[in-house]
């Protein structure tokens, strides 16, 4: 780690020029952030790059959270991933107890630095409005099905398509 921290500092900040003249900045997706910083990924107990969360406590809203969670840093997760080797032998069944950090982390960078992919913010808010539109929907859609269910029912049948039914 310690071999490209020049290197790493550099990369921090800089823009690329595309040949057809836009600017781009280097982005990682979330897995592959959560790996070099040593986390286990989104299937552990506590899958957030951030803090240590645990994964069922994320469902639940802020003010619902019994306990305040620690934000994660470098220094203490050093320390977890030495207990994990001690004292969990390296075995990823007992990840869990060891805050999900199964590997040094391979960059220096603090974590403050890691923006999250937008997708991903954008997906929960787009299911959120998804799902409100939907129950919306649902709603009026049942109103429209009984208008059209007594409509029907109190409609009077004149003789001719009397006639035209019965043939």
């Amino acid at each position: 780690m310690g071999r490209f921290s020049k290197e790493i500092a550099e990369l921090q900040g800089r823009e690329c020029r595309l040949p057809d003249g836009r600017t781009v900045r280097l982005r990682v997706r979330r897995l592959c952030l959560t790996h070099w910083c040593g986390i286990s990924g989104a299937c552990g107990v506590r899958p957030c790059l951030y803090c240590e969360v645990r994964k069922e406590c994320m469902k639940l809203p802020r003010d619902g959270r019994t306990l305040l969670i620690p934000e994660r840093d470098l220094a203490r997760m050093a320390t977890q991933y030495a207990n994990f080797m001690r004292t969990g032998r390296g075995k990823l069944k007992y990840a869990k107890y060891f805050r999900n950090v199964v590997a040094p982390a391979m960059l220096s960078i603090t974590l403050d630095q890691v923006c999250i992919p937008g997708l991903h913010l954008s997906l929960g808010i787009f299911h959120k409005l998804y799902v409100m539109l939907e129950n919306d929907q649902k709603n009026s859609l049942w109103e429209f099905m009984n208008e059209c269910a007594t409509s029907f029912i109190t409609m009077p049948i004149n003789a001719a398509e009397k006639r035209n039914d019965s043939t």
